[in-house]
Protein backbone atom coordinates (compact mmCIF):
# COMPACT_ATOMS: atom_id res chain seq x y z
CA UNK A 1 0.00 0.00 0.00
CA UNK A 2 1.33 3.19 -1.18
CA UNK A 3 2.55 5.94 2.00
CA UNK A 4 -0.27 8.23 3.22
CA UNK A 5 0.58 11.92 2.27
CA UNK A 6 0.85 14.45 4.94
CA UNK A 7 -2.43 16.14 5.53
CA UNK A 8 -3.71 19.28 4.08
CA UNK A 9 -5.63 22.06 4.18
CA UNK A 10 -7.19 23.54 1.24
CA UNK A 11 -9.41 26.30 0.36
CA UNK A 12 -12.23 26.81 -2.93
CA UNK A 13 -12.09 29.73 -4.83
CA UNK A 14 -15.24 28.68 -6.45
CA UNK A 15 -17.59 25.44 -6.15
CA UNK A 16 -19.30 25.11 -9.44
CA UNK A 17 -18.72 22.36 -11.96
CA UNK A 18 -15.48 21.89 -11.42
CA UNK A 19 -15.38 22.81 -7.82
CA UNK A 20 -17.60 20.00 -7.34
CA UNK A 21 -15.73 17.60 -9.52
CA UNK A 22 -12.66 18.06 -7.43
CA UNK A 23 -15.04 17.40 -4.19
CA UNK A 24 -15.90 14.38 -5.94
CA UNK A 25 -12.82 13.03 -6.79
CA UNK A 26 -11.74 13.80 -3.30
CA UNK A 27 -14.57 11.39 -2.21
CA UNK A 28 -13.89 8.81 -4.60
CA UNK A 29 -10.59 8.01 -3.69
CA UNK A 30 -11.75 8.72 0.23
CA UNK A 31 -8.82 11.70 1.15
CA UNK A 32 -11.30 13.62 3.23
CA UNK A 33 -11.05 10.63 5.49
CA UNK A 34 -7.82 10.94 6.17
CA UNK A 35 -5.37 13.85 4.37
CA UNK A 36 -7.30 16.45 2.69
CA UNK A 37 -9.44 18.73 4.42
CA UNK A 38 -11.51 21.26 2.64
CA UNK A 39 -11.78 23.66 4.96
CA UNK A 40 -14.24 26.26 2.93
CA UNK A 41 -15.81 27.65 -0.66
CA UNK A 42 -15.97 31.03 -1.43
CA UNK A 43 -19.67 30.96 -3.42
CA UNK A 44 -21.54 33.93 -4.34
CA UNK A 45 -24.92 32.62 -2.64
CA UNK A 46 -23.95 30.53 0.38
CA UNK A 47 -27.69 29.94 1.33
CA UNK A 48 -28.57 28.73 -1.61
CA UNK A 49 -29.24 24.88 -1.27
CA UNK A 50 -26.20 22.56 -2.28
CA UNK A 51 -25.79 18.80 -2.58
CA UNK A 52 -22.00 18.16 -2.47
CA UNK A 53 -20.22 15.43 -2.42
CA UNK A 54 -18.44 16.39 0.45
CA UNK A 55 -19.60 18.54 3.20
CA UNK A 56 -17.92 22.05 3.38
CA UNK A 57 -19.01 25.24 4.58
CA UNK A 58 -19.76 27.70 1.84
CA UNK A 59 -19.14 31.68 2.49
CA UNK A 60 -19.13 34.93 0.26
CA UNK A 61 -16.36 36.56 1.95
CA UNK A 62 -13.28 35.59 0.12
CA UNK A 63 -11.20 36.64 3.76
CA UNK A 64 -12.25 33.77 5.12
CA UNK A 65 -10.31 31.68 3.00
CA UNK A 66 -7.34 33.65 1.79
CA UNK A 67 -6.65 34.72 5.14
CA UNK A 68 -7.39 31.72 6.87
CA UNK A 69 -4.28 30.70 9.22
CA UNK A 70 -5.42 26.73 8.73
CA UNK A 71 -5.40 26.89 4.76
CA UNK A 72 -2.34 26.00 3.02
CA UNK A 73 -3.50 25.50 -0.52
CA UNK A 74 -5.88 27.92 -2.19
CA UNK A 75 -7.78 26.90 -5.92
CA UNK A 76 -9.21 28.86 -8.13
CA UNK A 77 -11.88 27.61 -10.39
CA UNK A 78 -14.02 30.98 -10.53
CA UNK A 79 -15.38 31.00 -13.58
CA UNK A 80 -14.33 35.17 -14.29
CA UNK A 81 -10.71 36.36 -14.52
CA UNK A 82 -11.51 39.30 -13.15
CA UNK A 83 -13.20 38.09 -9.91
CA UNK A 84 -10.20 35.63 -9.02
CA UNK A 85 -7.10 38.13 -9.94
CA UNK A 86 -7.45 39.96 -6.40
CA UNK A 87 -7.89 36.18 -4.70
CA UNK A 88 -5.58 34.62 -5.90
CA UNK A 89 -3.10 37.73 -5.12
CA UNK A 90 -4.21 38.03 -1.69
CA UNK A 91 -3.36 33.92 -1.18
CA UNK A 92 0.13 34.12 -2.16
CA UNK A 93 0.49 37.51 -0.52
CA UNK A 94 -0.07 35.58 2.70
CA UNK A 95 1.85 32.81 1.54
CA UNK A 96 -0.50 30.21 0.51
CA UNK A 97 0.34 27.59 -2.11
CA UNK A 98 -2.29 28.73 -5.45
CA UNK A 99 -3.65 25.89 -7.87
CA UNK A 100 -5.58 27.70 -10.49
CA UNK A 101 -7.47 26.21 -13.42
CA UNK A 102 -8.44 29.64 -14.65
CA UNK A 103 -6.91 30.11 -17.92
CA UNK A 104 -8.08 33.58 -18.79
CA UNK A 105 -6.97 34.78 -16.13
CA UNK A 106 -3.02 33.30 -16.35
CA UNK A 107 -3.04 34.24 -20.31
CA UNK A 108 -3.43 37.89 -18.48
CA UNK A 109 -1.91 38.03 -15.05
CA UNK A 110 0.38 34.87 -15.45
CA UNK A 111 3.61 36.28 -15.65
CA UNK A 112 3.23 38.73 -12.89
CA UNK A 113 1.16 35.90 -10.72
CA UNK A 114 4.31 32.89 -10.78
CA UNK A 115 6.86 35.95 -10.30
CA UNK A 116 5.43 36.88 -6.95
CA UNK A 117 4.98 33.40 -5.93
CA UNK A 118 8.53 32.60 -6.71
CA UNK A 119 9.29 35.81 -4.35
CA UNK A 120 7.07 34.44 -1.70
CA UNK A 121 8.48 30.96 -1.67
CA UNK A 122 5.28 29.24 -2.53
CA UNK A 123 3.94 27.23 -5.63
CA UNK A 124 1.81 28.76 -8.18
CA UNK A 125 0.33 25.77 -10.15
CA UNK A 126 -1.55 25.55 -13.17
CA UNK A 127 -2.21 22.58 -15.49
CA UNK A 128 -5.86 22.64 -15.34
CA UNK A 129 -5.58 25.67 -17.40
CA UNK A 130 -3.98 23.62 -19.80
CA UNK A 131 -5.23 22.38 -23.01
CA UNK A 132 -8.53 21.49 -20.84
CA UNK A 133 -6.35 19.13 -18.74
CA UNK A 134 -5.08 16.70 -21.36
CA UNK A 135 -2.48 15.58 -18.79
CA UNK A 136 0.93 16.09 -20.12
CA UNK A 137 2.51 19.15 -18.76
CA UNK A 138 3.99 17.14 -15.57
CA UNK A 139 5.74 14.71 -17.71
CA UNK A 140 6.99 17.55 -20.56
CA UNK A 141 8.55 19.71 -17.76
CA UNK A 142 11.02 16.36 -16.83
CA UNK A 143 11.38 15.73 -20.38
CA UNK A 144 12.49 19.18 -21.25
CA UNK A 145 15.41 18.87 -18.71
CA UNK A 146 17.13 16.49 -20.45
CA UNK A 147 15.60 17.28 -24.68
CA UNK A 148 14.25 20.83 -25.27
CA UNK A 149 10.99 20.99 -26.57
CA UNK A 150 11.03 22.58 -30.64
CA UNK A 151 7.74 22.75 -31.26
CA UNK A 152 4.10 21.96 -30.46
CA UNK A 153 1.02 21.39 -32.05
CA UNK A 154 -2.24 21.33 -30.53
CA UNK A 155 -5.93 21.06 -31.50
CA UNK A 156 -8.64 22.26 -29.33
CA UNK A 157 -11.84 20.30 -28.61
CA UNK A 158 -14.78 21.91 -29.96
CA UNK A 159 -18.15 21.22 -32.18
CA UNK A 160 -17.11 23.50 -35.08
CA UNK A 161 -14.89 20.66 -36.55
CA UNK A 162 -17.78 18.38 -37.05
CA UNK A 163 -19.03 21.07 -40.11
CA UNK A 164 -20.09 19.39 -42.92
CA UNK A 165 -19.05 16.36 -42.11
CA UNK A 166 -22.19 13.49 -40.58
CA UNK A 167 -21.39 12.95 -36.66
CA UNK A 168 -20.63 9.42 -35.98
CA UNK A 169 -22.83 8.35 -32.84
CA UNK A 170 -22.59 5.94 -30.21
CA UNK A 171 -24.05 3.03 -29.36
CA UNK A 172 -27.13 5.05 -28.00
CA UNK A 173 -27.43 6.86 -30.79
CA UNK A 174 -25.80 9.82 -28.89
CA UNK A 175 -24.49 12.12 -31.25
CA UNK A 176 -20.44 13.73 -30.97
CA UNK A 177 -22.17 17.12 -29.80
CA UNK A 178 -24.53 15.84 -27.64
CA UNK A 179 -21.61 13.45 -26.14
CA UNK A 180 -19.89 16.80 -25.40
CA UNK A 181 -22.77 17.65 -23.37
CA UNK A 182 -22.36 14.29 -21.16
CA UNK A 183 -18.68 15.04 -20.64
CA UNK A 184 -19.77 18.71 -19.56
CA UNK A 185 -18.25 20.05 -22.26
CA UNK A 186 -20.74 22.62 -23.97
CA UNK A 187 -20.34 23.14 -27.52
CA UNK A 188 -19.58 25.96 -29.35
CA UNK A 189 -19.29 27.38 -32.80
CA UNK A 190 -15.87 29.00 -33.07
CA UNK A 191 -16.30 32.68 -30.89
CA UNK A 192 -14.21 35.76 -30.54
CA UNK A 193 -13.66 33.30 -26.71
CA UNK A 194 -12.61 30.28 -28.11
CA UNK A 195 -9.94 32.23 -30.13
CA UNK A 196 -8.81 33.31 -26.98
CA UNK A 197 -8.70 29.85 -25.16
CA UNK A 198 -6.54 29.22 -27.93
CA UNK A 199 -3.90 32.12 -27.42
CA UNK A 200 -4.18 31.20 -23.86
CA UNK A 201 -3.19 28.14 -24.43
CA UNK A 202 0.03 28.50 -26.39
CA UNK A 203 0.90 31.73 -23.54
CA UNK A 204 0.77 28.43 -21.22
CA UNK A 205 2.31 25.52 -22.97
CA UNK A 206 4.83 27.42 -24.08
CA UNK A 207 5.93 28.63 -20.18
CA UNK A 208 5.62 25.25 -19.30
CA UNK A 209 7.11 23.31 -21.59
CA UNK A 210 9.26 25.51 -23.12
CA UNK A 211 10.13 27.82 -20.46
CA UNK A 212 8.98 31.06 -21.92
CA UNK A 213 6.48 33.50 -21.21
CA UNK A 214 4.92 34.45 -25.00
CA UNK A 215 3.45 37.94 -24.63
CA UNK A 216 0.23 38.48 -26.94
CA UNK A 217 1.72 40.43 -29.57
CA UNK A 218 4.35 38.03 -30.29
CA UNK A 219 1.05 35.65 -31.18
CA UNK A 220 0.03 35.86 -35.04
CA UNK A 221 -3.94 35.04 -35.27
CA UNK A 222 -5.55 34.26 -38.56
CA UNK A 223 -9.07 33.88 -38.36
CA UNK A 224 -9.29 31.82 -41.56
CA UNK A 225 -12.48 29.74 -40.77
CA UNK A 226 -13.30 27.89 -43.62
CA UNK A 227 -16.26 30.03 -45.93
CA UNK A 228 -18.15 27.49 -46.50
CA UNK A 229 -18.88 23.26 -45.89
CA UNK A 230 -18.08 22.34 -48.65
CA UNK A 231 -14.18 23.09 -48.34
CA UNK A 232 -13.82 20.70 -45.11
CA UNK A 233 -15.56 18.28 -47.62
CA UNK A 234 -12.70 18.73 -50.33
CA UNK A 235 -9.99 18.88 -47.81
CA UNK A 236 -11.30 15.04 -46.37
CA UNK A 237 -11.25 13.64 -50.03
CA UNK A 238 -7.88 15.28 -50.75
CA UNK A 239 -6.49 13.56 -47.00
CA UNK A 240 -5.99 16.45 -44.74
CA UNK A 241 -8.49 17.42 -41.95
CA UNK A 242 -9.44 21.07 -41.56
CA UNK A 243 -9.10 22.06 -37.43
CA UNK A 244 -8.79 25.10 -35.45
CA UNK A 245 -4.77 24.84 -34.28
CA UNK A 246 -1.81 26.73 -32.59
CA UNK A 247 1.11 26.49 -33.19
CA UNK A 248 4.74 26.91 -31.13
CA UNK A 249 8.01 26.08 -33.07
CA UNK A 250 11.52 27.00 -31.52
CA UNK A 251 14.42 27.65 -34.77
CA UNK A 252 17.63 28.18 -33.78
CA UNK A 253 17.66 31.84 -34.31
CA UNK A 254 13.81 32.80 -34.28
CA UNK A 255 10.34 31.65 -32.44
CA UNK A 256 6.83 31.35 -34.28
CA UNK A 257 3.10 31.09 -32.23
CA UNK A 258 0.33 31.13 -34.69
CA UNK A 259 -3.59 30.33 -34.00
CA UNK A 260 -5.34 29.64 -36.89
CA UNK A 261 -7.32 26.91 -39.27
CA UNK A 262 -4.67 24.31 -40.20
CA UNK A 263 -4.55 21.51 -42.84
CA UNK A 264 -3.65 18.29 -41.11
CA UNK A 265 -2.28 15.40 -43.11
CA UNK A 266 -4.41 12.33 -42.51
CA UNK A 267 -1.45 10.21 -41.56
CA UNK A 268 -1.25 12.73 -38.38
CA UNK A 269 -3.19 11.18 -35.59
CA UNK A 270 -4.62 15.05 -34.66
CA UNK A 271 -6.66 14.61 -38.01
CA UNK A 272 -8.48 12.34 -36.19
CA UNK A 273 -9.59 13.18 -33.04
CA UNK A 274 -13.25 13.21 -31.86
CA UNK A 275 -14.73 16.45 -31.58
CA UNK A 276 -14.63 16.21 -27.85
CA UNK A 277 -10.72 15.48 -27.81
CA UNK A 278 -8.16 17.65 -27.42
CA UNK A 279 -4.61 16.69 -28.44
CA UNK A 280 -0.86 18.23 -28.49
CA UNK A 281 1.83 16.60 -30.72
CA UNK A 282 5.00 17.74 -29.28
CA UNK A 283 8.11 17.60 -30.52
CA UNK A 284 11.51 17.05 -28.17
CA UNK A 285 14.63 17.50 -30.00
CA UNK A 286 16.44 14.46 -29.16
CA UNK A 287 13.23 11.92 -29.28
CA UNK A 288 10.96 13.10 -31.98
CA UNK A 289 6.97 14.07 -31.64
CA UNK A 290 5.04 12.52 -28.83
CA UNK A 291 1.25 12.92 -28.78
CA UNK A 292 -1.08 13.43 -26.05
CA UNK A 293 -4.82 13.41 -25.84
CA UNK A 294 -7.83 13.92 -23.50
CA UNK A 295 -11.63 15.07 -23.58
CA UNK A 296 -10.27 17.97 -23.27
CA UNK A 297 -12.66 19.57 -21.05
CA UNK A 298 -15.25 19.20 -18.71
CA UNK A 299 -15.58 18.61 -14.72
CA UNK A 300 -13.33 15.66 -13.80
CA UNK A 301 -10.65 15.77 -15.72
CA UNK A 302 -9.73 19.58 -14.90
CA UNK A 303 -10.71 18.21 -11.17
CA UNK A 304 -7.71 15.63 -11.84
CA UNK A 305 -5.51 17.89 -12.81
CA UNK A 306 -6.08 20.42 -9.86
CA UNK A 307 -5.56 17.74 -7.29
CA UNK A 308 -1.86 15.98 -9.86
CA UNK A 309 -0.98 19.66 -8.83
CA UNK A 310 -1.92 19.22 -5.20
CA UNK A 311 0.07 15.93 -4.90
CA UNK A 312 2.81 17.44 -6.44
CA UNK A 313 2.57 20.52 -3.43
CA UNK A 314 2.47 17.82 -1.15
CA UNK A 315 5.34 16.36 -1.75
CA UNK A 316 7.11 19.45 -2.50
CA UNK A 317 7.61 18.28 -6.38
CA UNK A 318 7.49 21.72 -8.09
CA UNK A 319 10.17 24.35 -8.42
CA UNK A 320 10.37 27.46 -11.43
CA UNK A 321 12.13 27.21 -14.42
CA UNK A 322 14.00 30.24 -15.64
CA UNK A 323 12.46 32.11 -18.33
CA UNK A 324 13.61 32.15 -21.58
CA UNK A 325 13.92 35.75 -24.24
CA UNK A 326 11.37 35.56 -27.28
CA UNK A 327 12.75 35.99 -30.87
CA UNK A 328 10.11 36.43 -33.46
CA UNK A 329 10.02 35.34 -36.42
CA UNK A 330 10.38 37.43 -40.17
CA UNK A 331 7.79 36.31 -42.67
CA UNK A 332 10.78 35.33 -45.15
CA UNK A 333 11.93 33.00 -42.66
CA UNK A 334 9.05 30.35 -42.03
CA UNK A 335 7.71 27.77 -44.68
CA UNK A 336 5.49 25.86 -44.58
CA UNK A 337 3.06 23.99 -47.66
CA UNK A 338 -0.56 24.98 -48.27
CA UNK A 339 -3.59 23.31 -49.13
CA UNK A 340 -5.74 25.89 -50.97
CA UNK A 341 -9.39 25.62 -51.95
CA UNK A 342 -10.14 28.70 -55.04
CA UNK A 343 -13.98 28.44 -56.32
CA UNK A 344 -13.34 30.42 -59.90
CA UNK A 345 -16.14 31.69 -62.72
CA UNK A 346 -16.48 29.05 -65.38
CA UNK A 347 -13.99 30.35 -67.73
CA UNK A 348 -11.25 28.08 -68.04
CA UNK A 349 -8.91 30.92 -68.43
CA UNK A 350 -9.38 31.32 -65.03
CA UNK A 351 -7.79 28.36 -63.95
CA UNK A 352 -4.75 29.13 -66.05
CA UNK A 353 -4.58 32.18 -64.68
CA UNK A 354 -4.56 30.76 -60.90
CA UNK A 355 -2.19 28.82 -61.57
CA UNK A 356 0.01 30.86 -63.37
CA UNK A 357 -0.26 33.40 -60.69
CA UNK A 358 1.36 30.70 -58.07
CA UNK A 359 4.11 29.90 -60.64
CA UNK A 360 4.79 33.59 -60.97
CA UNK A 361 5.47 33.85 -57.09
CA UNK A 362 7.90 30.77 -57.51
CA UNK A 363 5.68 28.79 -55.82
CA UNK A 364 5.49 24.89 -56.70
CA UNK A 365 2.49 23.12 -56.80
CA UNK A 366 2.65 19.55 -55.63
CA UNK A 367 -1.21 18.86 -56.25
CA UNK A 368 -3.86 20.17 -58.19
CA UNK A 369 -7.81 18.91 -58.87
CA UNK A 370 -10.12 20.83 -60.97
CA UNK A 371 -13.91 20.08 -60.28
CA UNK A 372 -16.99 21.51 -61.61
CA UNK A 373 -18.98 23.67 -58.28
CA UNK A 374 -22.22 20.94 -57.15
CA UNK A 375 -23.94 23.85 -56.00
CA UNK A 376 -23.12 27.30 -58.25
CA UNK A 377 -21.92 28.04 -61.47
CA UNK A 378 -17.79 27.72 -61.89
CA UNK A 379 -14.97 25.16 -61.19
CA UNK A 380 -13.34 24.42 -57.73
CA UNK A 381 -9.98 24.06 -57.76
CA UNK A 382 -8.03 22.48 -55.15
CA UNK A 383 -4.31 23.16 -54.33
CA UNK A 384 -1.62 22.18 -52.61
CA UNK A 385 1.91 24.04 -52.79
CA UNK A 386 5.46 23.08 -51.44
CA UNK A 387 6.54 24.99 -49.20
CA UNK A 388 6.38 28.83 -48.96
CA UNK A 389 7.17 31.65 -47.07
CA UNK A 390 4.39 33.72 -45.30
CA UNK A 391 4.67 37.00 -47.00
CA UNK A 392 4.49 35.14 -50.22
CA UNK A 393 1.30 33.88 -49.43
CA UNK A 394 -0.10 36.66 -47.76
CA UNK A 395 0.69 37.98 -51.12
CA UNK A 396 -0.82 35.56 -53.20
CA UNK A 397 -3.85 35.20 -51.64
CA UNK A 398 -4.63 38.57 -50.79
CA UNK A 399 -4.19 39.06 -54.93
CA UNK A 400 -5.86 36.45 -55.75
CA UNK A 401 -8.95 37.75 -53.65
CA UNK A 402 -8.83 40.67 -55.76
CA UNK A 403 -8.90 38.89 -59.50
CA UNK A 404 -12.35 38.91 -61.55
CA UNK A 405 -12.94 35.92 -62.14
CA UNK A 406 -12.35 34.33 -58.52
CA UNK A 407 -15.12 34.14 -56.52
CA UNK A 408 -13.73 33.08 -53.08
CA UNK A 409 -9.82 31.73 -51.60
CA UNK A 410 -9.17 29.31 -48.65
CA UNK A 411 -6.26 29.06 -47.73
CA UNK A 412 -4.55 26.61 -44.77
CA UNK A 413 -1.09 25.94 -43.26
CA UNK A 414 0.10 22.73 -43.57
CA UNK A 415 2.76 22.81 -41.08
CA UNK A 416 6.37 22.26 -41.90
CA UNK A 417 6.56 19.97 -38.79
CA UNK A 418 4.57 17.86 -39.64
CA UNK A 419 6.60 16.63 -42.81
CA UNK A 420 9.09 15.63 -39.62
CA UNK A 421 11.49 12.62 -40.57
CA UNK A 422 13.39 10.06 -37.75
CA UNK A 423 16.96 11.59 -39.27
CA UNK A 424 15.72 15.35 -37.50
CA UNK A 425 16.33 13.72 -33.96
CA UNK A 426 20.29 12.63 -35.11
CA UNK A 427 22.15 15.74 -35.56
CA UNK A 428 24.68 13.79 -38.24
CA UNK A 429 21.61 11.14 -39.35
CA UNK A 430 23.23 8.09 -37.30
CA UNK A 431 21.10 5.25 -37.00
CA UNK A 432 20.75 4.04 -33.27
CA UNK A 433 22.92 1.01 -34.30
CA UNK A 434 25.66 3.22 -35.84
CA UNK A 435 25.77 5.68 -32.12
CA UNK A 436 25.40 2.40 -30.20
CA UNK A 437 28.62 1.07 -32.56
CA UNK A 438 30.33 4.65 -31.80
CA UNK A 439 30.02 4.29 -28.50
CA UNK A 440 31.28 0.50 -28.08
CA UNK A 441 34.70 1.26 -30.01
CA UNK A 442 35.47 4.22 -27.75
Amino acid sequence: MSETPPSITIGLLGCGTVGTGILELIRRRQWHEYWVRVNRAFVRDPARPRLLPVPVECTDRVEQIVTDPDIDVVIDVLPDPGTAYGPVRQALENRKHVISANWQLLATHGDELEQFAREQGVAFLYEAAMTGSVPFAHIAQRWTRVSPIRAFLGIPHGVERLWGLPESRSDDGASESEQMMRFGIAPSARTEHEWERSVAWVILIGRWAAGTWISREHIRIRKNTPKDHRVIELARAHGYALCPAFLWEDHTTWQRALVEWMAVPDRCPLAHLSPYEAGLLVWYEDIGPQLYTGLGGGALPAAAAVLADLLRIVQRDWSFTRALSWHPHRDDQAQDAYFLVLHVAHQSDNIHACVTHLQDHAISVQHVHVNTHPASPGFEIVIVTERVPDATMRTVVHSLEKHPGVHTVDAFRIPDILTWSPERVYHKQWTPAEIAHAVSSG
